[in-house]
Protein backbone atom coordinates (compact mmCIF):
# COMPACT_ATOMS: atom_id res chain seq x y z
CA UNK A 1 0.00 0.00 0.00
CA UNK A 2 0.91 3.43 -0.82
CA UNK A 3 0.09 6.27 1.17
CA UNK A 4 1.34 9.84 0.73
CA UNK A 5 0.29 12.87 3.64
CA UNK A 6 0.21 16.49 2.74
CA UNK A 7 2.85 18.47 4.36
CA UNK A 8 2.96 21.61 2.40
CA UNK A 9 1.33 24.06 5.28
CA UNK A 10 3.76 22.98 7.61
CA UNK A 11 7.29 24.17 9.08
CA UNK A 12 9.24 23.01 11.97
CA UNK A 13 6.99 24.84 14.48
CA UNK A 14 5.31 23.66 17.65
CA UNK A 15 1.99 23.39 16.50
CA UNK A 16 -0.75 20.44 17.38
CA UNK A 17 -1.05 19.49 13.81
CA UNK A 18 2.69 19.23 13.28
CA UNK A 19 3.18 17.16 16.50
CA UNK A 20 0.16 14.72 15.23
CA UNK A 21 1.49 14.14 11.99
CA UNK A 22 5.33 13.99 12.86
CA UNK A 23 4.12 11.61 15.35
CA UNK A 24 1.93 9.30 13.44
CA UNK A 25 4.20 9.00 10.07
CA UNK A 26 6.72 8.13 12.48
CA UNK A 27 4.94 5.39 14.23
CA UNK A 28 3.58 4.24 10.85
CA UNK A 29 6.71 3.25 9.53
CA UNK A 30 7.53 1.28 12.42
CA UNK A 31 4.66 -0.80 12.89
CA UNK A 32 4.22 -1.70 9.26
CA UNK A 33 7.46 -1.02 7.28
CA UNK A 34 6.10 -2.56 4.45
CA UNK A 35 3.78 0.07 3.11
CA UNK A 36 5.29 2.94 1.35
CA UNK A 37 5.17 6.05 2.91
CA UNK A 38 5.33 9.50 0.53
CA UNK A 39 5.03 13.06 2.13
CA UNK A 40 4.21 16.03 0.15
CA UNK A 41 5.32 19.47 1.32
CA UNK A 42 7.75 21.80 3.04
CA UNK A 43 10.59 21.00 5.54
CA UNK A 44 8.64 18.84 8.26
CA UNK A 45 11.33 15.89 8.39
CA UNK A 46 13.89 17.85 6.04
CA UNK A 47 16.05 18.30 10.08
CA UNK A 48 15.38 15.07 11.03
CA UNK A 49 17.93 13.04 9.16
CA UNK A 50 16.64 9.79 10.91
CA UNK A 51 12.84 10.05 9.82
CA UNK A 52 14.08 11.68 6.54
CA UNK A 53 15.44 8.31 5.33
CA UNK A 54 12.12 5.62 5.77
CA UNK A 55 9.75 8.84 4.23
CA UNK A 56 9.90 9.72 0.52
CA UNK A 57 9.43 13.46 1.21
CA UNK A 58 9.00 15.78 -2.00
CA UNK A 59 8.65 19.40 -1.66
CA UNK A 60 5.98 21.44 -2.85
CA UNK A 61 4.95 25.03 -2.40
CA UNK A 62 2.04 25.82 -0.14
CA UNK A 63 0.41 27.52 -3.45
CA UNK A 64 0.25 24.55 -5.70
CA UNK A 65 -1.27 22.34 -3.52
CA UNK A 66 -4.86 21.87 -4.91
CA UNK A 67 -3.68 21.01 -8.38
CA UNK A 68 0.01 19.48 -7.92
CA UNK A 69 -0.61 17.30 -4.99
CA UNK A 70 -3.29 15.31 -7.05
CA UNK A 71 -1.54 15.15 -9.95
CA UNK A 72 1.72 13.91 -8.31
CA UNK A 73 -0.35 11.80 -6.16
CA UNK A 74 -1.87 10.10 -9.61
CA UNK A 75 1.60 9.81 -10.90
CA UNK A 76 3.16 8.17 -7.48
CA UNK A 77 -0.14 5.49 -7.65
CA UNK A 78 -1.16 6.36 -4.14
CA UNK A 79 -3.41 4.23 -2.65
CA UNK A 80 -4.91 6.39 0.47
CA UNK A 81 -4.07 10.24 0.49
CA UNK A 82 -3.98 11.65 4.11
CA UNK A 83 -4.50 15.67 4.64
CA UNK A 84 -3.35 16.12 8.25
CA UNK A 85 -5.62 19.51 8.45
CA UNK A 86 -8.73 20.44 6.72
CA UNK A 87 -6.58 22.33 3.92
CA UNK A 88 -7.47 19.54 1.74
CA UNK A 89 -7.30 19.22 -2.22
CA UNK A 90 -10.76 18.32 -3.50
CA UNK A 91 -9.64 17.45 -6.67
CA UNK A 92 -8.94 13.91 -6.55
CA UNK A 93 -10.25 10.30 -7.59
CA UNK A 94 -7.53 9.18 -5.22
CA UNK A 95 -9.22 8.04 -1.60
CA UNK A 96 -8.65 10.87 0.73
CA UNK A 97 -8.54 11.20 4.57
CA UNK A 98 -8.84 14.04 6.62
CA UNK A 99 -7.92 14.59 9.83
CA UNK A 100 -10.17 17.03 11.66
CA UNK A 101 -8.16 18.76 15.15
CA UNK A 102 -11.15 20.92 15.63
CA UNK A 103 -13.60 23.44 13.43
CA UNK A 104 -12.86 26.60 15.73
CA UNK A 105 -11.93 28.91 12.88
CA UNK A 106 -15.91 28.52 11.72
CA UNK A 107 -17.10 28.76 15.55
CA UNK A 108 -14.91 31.72 16.53
CA UNK A 109 -14.49 34.04 13.27
CA UNK A 110 -13.02 36.95 15.29
CA UNK A 111 -10.44 34.88 16.02
CA UNK A 112 -8.40 34.78 12.87
CA UNK A 113 -7.60 37.13 9.99
CA UNK A 114 -10.57 37.82 7.14
CA UNK A 115 -8.83 35.92 4.42
CA UNK A 116 -8.28 32.87 6.36
CA UNK A 117 -11.75 32.70 7.35
CA UNK A 118 -13.31 33.25 4.28
CA UNK A 119 -11.10 30.39 2.63
CA UNK A 120 -11.68 27.92 5.23
CA UNK A 121 -15.59 29.19 5.05
CA UNK A 122 -15.22 27.94 1.29
CA UNK A 123 -13.28 25.10 1.61
CA UNK A 124 -14.36 22.79 4.30
CA UNK A 125 -18.13 22.07 3.29
CA UNK A 126 -16.38 20.96 0.31
CA UNK A 127 -13.85 19.00 2.06
CA UNK A 128 -16.33 17.13 4.00
CA UNK A 129 -18.60 16.41 1.48
CA UNK A 130 -15.97 15.00 -0.79
CA UNK A 131 -13.46 13.80 0.99
CA UNK A 132 -13.51 9.58 1.37
CA UNK A 133 -13.07 9.55 5.49
CA UNK A 134 -13.01 11.77 8.23
CA UNK A 135 -10.56 11.72 11.15
CA UNK A 136 -11.16 13.58 14.35
CA UNK A 137 -9.09 13.58 17.38
CA UNK A 138 -11.97 13.68 19.69
CA UNK A 139 -15.22 12.69 20.35
CA UNK A 140 -16.60 16.61 20.82
CA UNK A 141 -14.68 17.67 17.16
CA UNK A 142 -16.85 14.81 15.70
CA UNK A 143 -19.86 15.29 17.40
CA UNK A 144 -19.50 19.46 16.38
CA UNK A 145 -19.30 18.26 12.49
CA UNK A 146 -22.12 16.08 12.57
CA UNK A 147 -23.91 19.28 14.66
CA UNK A 148 -23.03 21.81 11.75
CA UNK A 149 -22.71 19.83 8.82
CA UNK A 150 -25.05 17.47 7.18
CA UNK A 151 -22.64 14.12 6.99
CA UNK A 152 -23.13 10.48 7.84
CA UNK A 153 -22.05 9.60 10.85
CA UNK A 154 -19.97 6.64 10.06
CA UNK A 155 -17.97 8.55 7.54
CA UNK A 156 -16.10 10.03 10.71
CA UNK A 157 -13.88 7.72 12.92
CA UNK A 158 -12.42 9.39 16.23
CA UNK A 159 -8.93 8.43 16.66
CA UNK A 160 -7.50 10.18 20.08
CA UNK A 161 -3.85 11.84 19.64
CA UNK A 162 -1.00 10.56 22.01
CA UNK A 163 1.44 11.54 23.83
CA UNK A 164 5.12 11.59 23.10
CA UNK A 165 7.50 8.54 25.37
CA UNK A 166 9.93 11.59 26.24
CA UNK A 167 6.93 13.14 28.84
CA UNK A 168 7.42 10.85 31.71
CA UNK A 169 8.00 10.54 35.22
CA UNK A 170 11.91 12.32 35.62
CA UNK A 171 13.81 11.17 38.82
CA UNK A 172 17.21 12.33 37.89
CA UNK A 173 17.84 15.69 40.35
CA UNK A 174 20.87 16.75 38.87
CA UNK A 175 19.16 16.53 35.73
CA UNK A 176 16.01 18.83 36.86
CA UNK A 177 18.11 21.05 38.34
CA UNK A 178 20.29 22.14 35.25
CA UNK A 179 17.00 22.53 33.46
CA UNK A 180 15.47 25.22 36.41
CA UNK A 181 19.64 27.02 35.91
CA UNK A 182 19.28 27.03 32.50
CA UNK A 183 16.05 28.49 32.20
CA UNK A 184 16.28 30.42 35.45
CA UNK A 185 13.03 28.69 36.72
CA UNK A 186 12.06 29.61 40.65
CA UNK A 187 11.72 26.66 42.99
CA UNK A 188 7.93 26.63 42.93
CA UNK A 189 6.53 27.66 40.09
CA UNK A 190 2.51 26.88 38.20
CA UNK A 191 3.21 26.11 34.20
CA UNK A 192 1.19 26.74 31.42
CA UNK A 193 2.24 25.45 27.94
CA UNK A 194 0.73 26.66 24.64
CA UNK A 195 0.08 29.34 22.76
CA UNK A 196 -1.16 33.44 23.78
CA UNK A 197 -4.33 33.86 22.18
CA UNK A 198 -7.34 35.52 23.55
CA UNK A 199 -9.28 31.44 23.69
CA UNK A 200 -6.28 30.35 25.80
CA UNK A 201 -7.58 32.76 28.77
CA UNK A 202 -3.84 33.57 29.90
CA UNK A 203 -5.45 36.56 31.19
CA UNK A 204 -7.76 34.88 33.36
CA UNK A 205 -4.78 32.81 35.14
CA UNK A 206 -2.85 36.13 35.53
CA UNK A 207 -5.90 37.23 37.23
CA UNK A 208 -6.53 34.40 39.29
CA UNK A 209 -2.29 33.94 40.21
CA UNK A 210 -2.45 37.44 41.38
CA UNK A 211 -5.29 36.64 44.12
CA UNK A 212 -3.60 33.20 44.62
CA UNK A 213 -0.17 35.12 45.59
CA UNK A 214 -1.47 37.06 48.23
CA UNK A 215 -2.36 33.66 49.75
CA UNK A 216 0.67 32.12 48.55
CA UNK A 217 4.45 32.55 47.42
CA UNK A 218 4.54 30.95 43.91
CA UNK A 219 5.23 32.00 40.20
CA UNK A 220 3.91 31.44 36.92
CA UNK A 221 5.94 30.24 34.26
CA UNK A 222 4.51 30.57 30.73
CA UNK A 223 6.42 28.07 27.83
CA UNK A 224 4.37 29.42 24.64
CA UNK A 225 5.63 29.46 20.82
CA UNK A 226 3.80 32.63 19.99
CA UNK A 227 0.27 33.22 18.92
CA UNK A 228 -2.21 36.20 17.34
CA UNK A 229 -3.87 38.83 18.71
CA UNK A 230 -1.85 38.89 22.02
CA UNK A 231 -0.04 42.18 22.06
CA UNK A 232 -1.86 43.55 25.26
CA UNK A 233 -1.66 40.72 27.15
CA UNK A 234 2.47 40.08 26.02
CA UNK A 235 2.43 43.75 27.78
CA UNK A 236 0.79 42.64 30.72
CA UNK A 237 3.43 39.52 30.97
CA UNK A 238 6.31 41.79 31.08
CA UNK A 239 4.61 43.89 33.46
CA UNK A 240 4.07 41.12 36.15
CA UNK A 241 7.92 39.95 35.33
CA UNK A 242 7.86 39.74 38.98
CA UNK A 243 6.35 36.75 39.49
CA UNK A 244 5.61 35.68 35.41
CA UNK A 245 8.62 33.92 33.51
CA UNK A 246 7.98 33.58 30.11
CA UNK A 247 10.11 30.67 28.41
CA UNK A 248 8.68 31.48 25.16
CA UNK A 249 9.61 28.59 22.50
CA UNK A 250 11.80 26.05 24.25
CA UNK A 251 13.73 22.96 22.78
CA UNK A 252 12.18 19.28 22.78
CA UNK A 253 14.23 17.46 24.95
CA UNK A 254 13.61 19.92 27.44
CA UNK A 255 10.03 20.07 27.76
CA UNK A 256 9.63 16.94 29.89
CA UNK A 257 11.92 18.30 32.06
CA UNK A 258 10.25 21.66 32.57
CA UNK A 259 6.70 19.80 33.40
CA UNK A 260 8.68 17.46 35.92
CA UNK A 261 9.83 20.32 37.86
CA UNK A 262 6.10 21.86 37.65
CA UNK A 263 4.22 22.05 40.68
CA UNK A 264 1.02 22.27 38.82
CA UNK A 265 -0.19 22.61 35.53
CA UNK A 266 -3.28 24.65 34.32
CA UNK A 267 -4.80 24.85 31.18
CA UNK A 268 -7.33 27.45 31.08
CA UNK A 269 -8.75 27.66 26.96
CA UNK A 270 -12.17 27.96 26.03
CA UNK A 271 -12.21 25.68 23.22
CA UNK A 272 -9.86 23.00 22.13
CA UNK A 273 -10.40 20.05 20.37
CA UNK A 274 -7.93 18.23 21.83
CA UNK A 275 -5.54 19.55 24.21
CA UNK A 276 -2.48 17.82 24.24
CA UNK A 277 -0.52 19.48 26.98
CA UNK A 278 -2.91 18.34 29.61
CA UNK A 279 -2.12 14.63 28.47
CA UNK A 280 1.74 15.23 28.42
CA UNK A 281 1.83 17.07 31.99
CA UNK A 282 -0.25 14.05 33.62
CA UNK A 283 2.43 11.50 32.14
CA UNK A 284 4.95 13.98 33.63
CA UNK A 285 3.12 13.19 37.16
CA UNK A 286 1.53 16.20 37.46
CA UNK A 287 -1.21 17.48 38.36
CA UNK A 288 -3.25 19.25 35.76
CA UNK A 289 -6.57 22.35 36.50
CA UNK A 290 -8.09 22.76 33.65
CA UNK A 291 -11.15 24.65 32.40
CA UNK A 292 -14.28 22.81 32.32
CA UNK A 293 -15.10 22.59 28.59
CA UNK A 294 -16.29 19.27 27.20
CA UNK A 295 -13.38 17.90 25.20
CA UNK A 296 -11.04 18.02 28.36
CA UNK A 297 -13.65 16.08 29.98
CA UNK A 298 -13.72 13.32 27.98
CA UNK A 299 -10.00 12.97 27.27
CA UNK A 300 -8.80 13.32 30.95
CA UNK A 301 -12.27 12.49 32.46
CA UNK A 302 -11.43 11.91 36.50
CA UNK A 303 -7.75 12.57 36.27
CA UNK A 304 -7.65 16.21 36.16
CA UNK A 305 -9.72 19.02 38.50
CA UNK A 306 -11.69 21.12 36.26
CA UNK A 307 -12.28 25.00 36.66
CA UNK A 308 -13.99 27.92 35.24
CA UNK A 309 -11.66 30.25 34.39
CA UNK A 310 -13.83 33.36 34.17
CA UNK A 311 -14.95 33.19 37.90
CA UNK A 312 -11.42 34.43 39.12
CA UNK A 313 -12.40 34.35 42.75
CA UNK A 314 -13.23 30.60 42.49
CA UNK A 315 -10.20 29.82 39.89
CA UNK A 316 -7.93 30.99 42.60
CA UNK A 317 -9.36 29.22 45.25
CA UNK A 318 -9.34 25.89 42.91
CA UNK A 319 -5.53 26.40 42.66
CA UNK A 320 -4.58 27.03 46.17
CA UNK A 321 -6.62 23.93 47.34
CA UNK A 322 -5.09 21.92 44.55
CA UNK A 323 -1.60 23.05 45.43
CA UNK A 324 -2.52 22.32 49.43
CA UNK A 325 -4.08 18.79 48.67
CA UNK A 326 -3.16 17.08 45.65
CA UNK A 327 -0.94 14.12 46.73
CA UNK A 328 2.25 13.50 44.16
CA UNK A 329 2.62 9.73 44.70
CA UNK A 330 -0.97 9.53 43.39
CA UNK A 331 0.03 11.39 39.94
CA UNK A 332 3.22 9.65 39.29
CA UNK A 333 1.40 6.43 39.77
CA UNK A 334 -1.25 7.46 37.43
CA UNK A 335 1.14 8.83 34.99
CA UNK A 336 2.03 5.29 33.50
CA UNK A 337 -1.59 4.83 32.63
CA UNK A 338 -1.88 7.84 30.81
CA UNK A 339 1.22 6.65 28.55
CA UNK A 340 -0.28 3.81 27.61
CA UNK A 341 -3.78 4.75 27.13
CA UNK A 342 -2.97 7.88 24.75
CA UNK A 343 0.84 6.46 22.61
CA UNK A 344 1.05 7.72 19.13
CA UNK A 345 1.78 3.63 18.63
CA UNK A 346 -1.95 3.66 19.55
CA UNK A 347 -3.25 6.21 17.00
CA UNK A 348 -0.59 4.92 13.93
CA UNK A 349 -2.55 1.25 14.46
CA UNK A 350 -5.96 2.62 14.68
CA UNK A 351 -4.92 4.57 11.79
CA UNK A 352 -3.63 1.76 9.64
CA UNK A 353 -6.70 0.00 10.40
CA UNK A 354 -8.44 2.82 9.28
CA UNK A 355 -6.68 2.76 6.04
CA UNK A 356 -7.41 -0.84 5.73
CA UNK A 357 -10.74 -0.62 5.93
CA UNK A 358 -11.08 1.97 3.23
CA UNK A 359 -9.37 -0.39 0.79
CA UNK A 360 -11.35 -3.68 1.34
Amino acid sequence: MRIAFDATTFELTKGGTTVYLYNLLKNLKSIDPSNEYLSYGAKLFKQNSSLQKKINTIYRETAWRQYSISRRARNDGINILHFPNHYSTIYTRIPTVVTFHDIYILKNSDAFPIGQVMYSKFLIPMVLDKCTKIITVSNFTKNEILHSFEIPFDKIDVIHNGVGESFEVIKDEELLEMIRRKYNMPQKFILYVGAIEPRKNVDKLIDAMQLVRKEREIDLVIVSHGGWKNEFLLNRIKQNNSFIHFLGFVEDSDLPLIYNLADLFIYPSSYEGFGLPILEALACGVQVVASDIEVFKEIIGTDGIFCNPFEIQKFSEIILNTLEKTNKDDIITNATTIQKKFSWEKCAMKTLEFYNSILT
